[in-house]
């Protein structure tokens, strides 16, 4: 059987590299945690033997100036040519929280030319928010055919103070056109909570590039990788015993159909 290689980015603050590399190697994936550290010091391509580069949550250099704004100045400058090719290549990047945040820094979302046309700034409320949100999901977005194919709609936590999309003057107009609207919340308490934005890009939870291969979430699919991780489960559980069905809170979660699409999607159509 054919498998799929992935980097896992970690240090520096990073701190959901192992929950996300569990995901990538439930769905099948080999993975490989590499300190950022190793990376800015390689003098080749750290890419070149993998399909999947994923850069999880975390508060990289404890979110100084911006929340993933050095980890993408240093990535950039020491990998920047080697991962735009990886992404013309049509390998897949994934970025979560804070691996969004910085993915979005670099300019390798929405566009995929390193130029950067859009941020991820503070909660409009200016707090940090820790809590599950309902998302709805574009079944005609690029990302579609390859993070989040047949999916429709899913809860995820999200746990970020900066998570407010905004774009250059524009680009909004040009992402919805394209469908790079990956995902957005739909839970109305939530947005009225947290205040993400009155304007109309505010309840944008995922967007990805034309091409679809670079998905950039701000909640995370890790964090659902089992049914009982959910705040629901008490609940489900309880129903489950009523009905005298099996009872399993190990069942794969929500989150974790994204990794499955993303490592099926690297074996059948990258490796």
């Amino acid at each position: 059987m054919r498998s799929a290689n992935a980097l896992v980015i970690n240090g520096a603050g990073i701190n959901c590299e192992f929950e996300t590399a569990y995901a990538l190697e439930a769905a099948g994936a080999d993975v490989d945690i590499v300190h950022v550290n190793k990376i800015l010091e390689c003098s080749g391509n750290v890419l070149e033997n993998y399909q999947m580069l994923v850069l999880p949550g975390g508060f990289s250099y404890g979110d100084e100036i911006a929340a993933g704004k050095i980890l993408g100045d240093n990535l950039k400058s020491k990998i920047g040519d080697y991962l735009q090719q990886f992404i013309n290549d049509g390998y897949l990047v994934k970025g979560i929280c804070n691996g969004a945040q910085t993915i979005v820094k670099m300019g390798y979302a929405p566009g995929s030319d390193g130029v950067q046309t859009a941020t991820i700034a503070m909660n409009d409320s200016g707090r940090f928010v820790d809590r599950w949100v309902e998302l709805e999901f574009d079944e005609k977005s690029p990302a579609s055919k390859i993070f989040t194919n047949g999916i429709k709609s899913m809860a995820l936590p999200i746990r970020h103070g900066e998570g407010r999309f905004v774009f250059d003057d524009g680009v909004y107009e040009e992402v919805v056109r394209n469908h790079q609207v990956v995902a957005r919340y739909v839970d109305g308490e939530a947005r009225d909570n947290i205040h993400y934005s009155l304007k109309p890009e505010g309840d944008i939870a995922i967007i990805c590039n034309k091409a679809g291969n670079v998905f950039d979430a701000m909640p995370h699919p890790e964090g659902y990788q089992f049914k009982g991780q959910s705040p629901g489960w008490p609940m489900e559980r309880e129903m489950l015993r009523r009905a005298r069905e099996p009872i399993d809170a190990k069942a794969p979660g929500s989150g974790q159909t994204i990794f499955d699409n993303m490592v099926r999607y690297s074996i059948e159509n990258l490796v």
